[in-house]
């Protein structure tokens, strides 16, 4: 782990919305998510409403790394400060702008998680 506390990654949460968290993966789990996302794109074509991006969507459903990657216990622990102990996974999916695009010198894939509470009866 990287050092930095969960209570920090708390934090950013609240003041900008959102945190990185840092060295959650190994290197196998890194080659199997960049592999799947690289098939996700070319099945996929690049996303109208967004020029110059790569969007892909249900990344659980299309491979196992990515059902490893919704149960690492920092992300479940920001997911759970975020929205208590009784969410549901939605959906997760990923961003990668196209080389050349403004604001990025590399393409980088974004993760997004999205879920819903659920109310406790």
């Amino acid at each position: 782990m990287n050092g930095v506390s969960m209570e920090t990654h708390f934090r950013e949460l609240d003041d900008q919305g959102y945190t990185i968290l840092e060295e959650m993966l190994i290197p196998d789990q890194i080659g199997s998510a960049i592999e799947t996302l690289a098939e996700s794109y070319r099945e996929e074509p690049a996303a109208e409403h967004e020029p110059g991006t790569k969007r892909t969507h249900n990344l659980t459903a299309r491979a196992e790394v990515f059902r490893e990657i919704i149960q690492l216990p920092r992300l479940v622990a920001c997911m759970e400060y975020l929205l208590g102990s009784d969410y549901i996974l939605s959906d997760m999916g990923a961003r990668s702008p196209l080389p050349g695009m403004s604001g990025s010198s590399r393409s980088q894939a974004c993760f997004s998680i999205s879920s819903r509470n659920i109310l406790a009866p």
